[in-house]
């Protein structure tokens, strides 16, 4: 892939031929070896897009994996750029949840400490800060549809937008003590947004 690492999951089908002949009459069917061989159909994109920004990303999609994609994301460029890690930033900045640890433990510009509630905080009245998913999906739409405009990406290619779920990010950046109060507001209390996606 001209030393791109995308990762993505191929569409895969099996031939159902089978071999007809079975010895003891409960060994399941098997394939003929010529046949026990995957098809590739299409490539599902399913993460971080190591390249710099989304219109590169876009491009090298369509330049690599062209009519096989059904659907393309924008690579999680910017500081989503390892997956779910800037929420930690962006929710460590709402009243009542603190960082853990005094010193940042910094992966580029993110850093990588856990979330907790700060002491005396009663969980069920912190509010969460948006994410601003719907805003980076809206900006790269705009890039998306200039380059299939321009004929970069295939007619017929959608653009995708990739969500974590809120137990990912619990999991993944809120300290264990933590996590069951933590849940209920991923999922109920956020700020509200004036962004419409």
């Amino acid at each position: 892939m001209r030393g791109l690492a995308l990762r993505f999951t191929a569409i895969r089908r099996r031939s159902t031929a089978c071999d007809s002949t079975i010895d003891d009459g409960e060994s399941p069917p098997r394939l003929p070896e010529s046949e026990n061989l995957m098809t590739v159909q299409g490539a599902l994109l399913v993460g971080s897009v190591n390249l710099p920004d989304t219109e590169s990303t876009f491009r090298a999609a369509a330049d690599t994996l062209g009519r096989r994609l059904r659907r393309v994301p924008d690579g999680e460029t910017g500081d989503r750029f390892h997956w779910i890690v800037f929420q930690a930033d962006l929710i460590g900045g709402a009243d009542g949840i603190e960082r853990v640890g005094d010193e940042p433990v910094l992966l580029r510009n993110l850093d990588l400490r856990p979330l907790r509630f700060a002491d005396g905080v009663d969980p069920a009245r912190v509010v969460l800060p948006k994410l601003d998913y719907a805003r980076a999906a809206l900006e790269s739409y705009g890039t998306f549809a200039a380059l299939r405009e321009q004929g970069v990406i295939p007619a017929g290619i959608r653009f995708q937008v990739s969500l974590p779920t809120p137990l990912a990010v619990v999991v993944a950046l809120v300290r264990e003590e933590d996590r069951a109060a933590f849940e209920p507001s991923t999922s109920v209390r956020c700020t509200p947004s004036s962004t419409r996606s």
